[in-house]
């Protein structure tokens, strides 16, 4: 966890923070020794609920792994899940797929864009650098049956990027 993130009520009780920094340990996997994608789950860093009881509403997409309501209910919350979007894959256009086939990288930021990516109906080609944000999306691809060259250490839009920029000076070549 980079910051820690201090929420209180009126009353000035601790609040359980859903956030990017606060939800859950994305990088457990890779400090347990084993390798990303290996069927971890994420520690979820929340406090134990007030007195044993507390309420906490999440809201998140209609597809969501449940890893973090889990664990919230783990430590003794009442959790309300609210699906407040739902991802809809599209068929891409002619002139986006013409795009595609030239590109020399795709970047894959979720399990349900690699499913919209796999499941167009003419399959897309596969360019020669596949990157992935994290280890849920990289093990979704390899189900999908895409190979992953990329994968970003910090699971954010910043630690893809530099996941990229180190590929392709190692690489040497532009991704």
């Amino acid at each position: 966890m980079r910051g820690a993130i201090d929420a209180r009520d009126e009353s000035g009780d601790a609040l359980p923070v859903v956030g990017a920094d606060a939800g859950f340990d994305a990088a457990a996997p890779a400090r347990s020794g084993r390798p990303p994608g290996a069927g971890d789950a994420p520690i979820v860093r929340a406090p134990a609920a007030p007195g044993g009881a507390g309420r906490v509403l999440l809201v998140r997409a209609a597809v969501a792994r449940d890893v973090l309501p889990d664990g919230l209910r783990a430590k003794g919350w009442s959790v309300d899940v609210v699906a407040a979007y739902r991802a809809e894959p599209r068929i891409l256009s002619p002139a986006e797929r013409a795009a595609a086939a030239t590109c020399d990288t795709v970047i894959l930021t979720s399990p349900s864009v690699v499913d919209a990516f796999r499941d167009q109906p003419d399959p897309l080609p596969v360019p020669p650098t596949v990157a992935a944000i994290g280890p849920v999306t990289a093990a979704a691809a390899r189900r999908r049956g895409l190979p992953v060259h990329v994968e970003a250490i910090e699971h954010t839009v910043a630690g893809l990027v530099a996941a990229l920029s180190r590929h392709a000076a190692t690489d040497g070549r532009r991704s």
